[in-house]
């Protein structure tokens, strides 16, 4: 059994949210979308540009895209949180994190 994909599953968990690829199509609504139509596993993520996280996020997804160039397609849909500025992230999330654990 090939295990390599459950370590980009961990840091995918990790990192929490995602940032849109650049080069990806963007169709009306919105919404873009890299890999092929026919892939086995699509993965939606909605993503707030601004955060942080995001960048780290957008690396992994682009090394799970490489590995698997036939099997996964990546739809992503535009997600601003009320906090947009990057470093009202760290402040505004932090007590839910300690509360929630």
């Amino acid at each position: 059994m090939n295990t390599s994909h459950l370590k980009y599953r961990s840091l995918l968990s990790i990192t929490g949210c995602f940032l849109f690829f650049l080069i990806a199509p963007t169709h009306a609504d919105g919404v873009t979308a890299k890999g092929p139509d026919h892939a086995a596993i699509t993965i939606i993520v909605y993503s707030d540009s601004q955060c942080p996280s995001c960048v780290k996020a957008d690396k992994v997804l682009d090394e799970v895209i490489k590995a698997y160039p036939d099997d996964i397609q990546v739809v992503r849909k535009s997600h601003s949180a009320e906090i947009s500025e990057a470093k009202g992230y760290g402040v505004t999330t932090a007590p839910t994190f300690f509360i929630n654990g």
